[in-house]
């Protein structure tokens, strides 16, 4: 029986690669990290990438129709987007704290 890496760690262990030993810019090393893997019907998924400074990028297979992804900024904006071609979306206004007895 064949064992097969699952992609979530081919892909982290590409992207770390990427970033150490080729010294890509993130998007650049997640854009090639997705393009190398294998697709399949209805896509193999996406993936989320931070660098040390807080930028981030995002990759997703050719074939998938998008993925639930968000950010928030270093001044408390938050960004989410869904599907594959859209750019995300500030979210408006923040959500209540519980309150402390």
């Amino acid at each position: 029986m064949e064992t097969r890496r699952r992609p979530s760690e081919e892909k982290k262990r590409s992207v770390v690669a990427r970033k150490l030993y080729g010294s890509s810019p993130l998007a650049d090393a997640v854009r090639a990290t997705i393009k190398s893997l294998p697709d399949e019907e209805g896509g193999v998924g996406g993936l989320i990438a931070l660098d040390r400074a807080g930028k981030h990028a995002f990759g997703l297979s050719q074939n998938s129709a998008g993925m639930f992804r968000g950010y928030v900024t270093g001044d408390g904006r938050t960004f989410v987007a869904i599907y594959a071609e859209e750019e995300p979306k500030e979210i408006k206004g923040q959500a209540e704290q519980p309150q402390k007895n």
